[in-house]
């Protein structure tokens, strides 16, 4: 689980650069102190559903979110670059409330959660590389 877990953070950050390039999302870049308070989850093809590891992520970052109060948390949903551009943000939309919805159910106040929806992106690998969740904390 931890090596699941190890690749697709690998993925993640190989693919930011690509995807902040080629969409421009819609928060600043992370600091690099940062790194270990961001978070990914990946879903199949034109799916927003959760399989169990992702939802073992949601669950963690929901813990990490309830003992920091202070930081908000900001969840940008991607999607592939296949499909009409209206089509890839309604989707990453999508991925972005339901992961949003998922960590109020555990607790995060809703207040303290940023949503953004950045559309298809280009990945380096595969696409599922693109189609993501990424989850951040910002504050002290």
């Amino acid at each position: 689980m931890r090596t699941l877990i190890a690749i697709a953070w690998l993925l993640a950050f190989l693919c930011s650069a690509t995807a902040q390039t080629a969409a421009q999302p819609a928060q600043p870049p992370a600091k690099p102190q940062d790194a270990a308070r961001q978070f990914v989850v990946f879903f199949q093809d034109w799916s927003a559903d959760f399989d169990e590891p992702s939802r073992k992520v949601l669950s963690h970052v929901a813990d990490l979110a309830k003992a920091t109060p202070s930081q908000t948390i900001v969840v940008t949903g991607y999607a592939d670059p296949a499909g009409t551009p209206r089509a890839n943000t309604l989707i990453s939309a999508l991925r972005a409330e339901l992961a949003a919805d998922f960590l109020v159910t555990q607790g995060v106040p809703v207040d303290r959660i940023e949503k953004h929806a950045v559309g298809g992106v280009d990945y380096v690998l595969t696409s599922q590389e693109s189609r993501r969740v990424t989850i951040a904390f910002q504050g002290n």
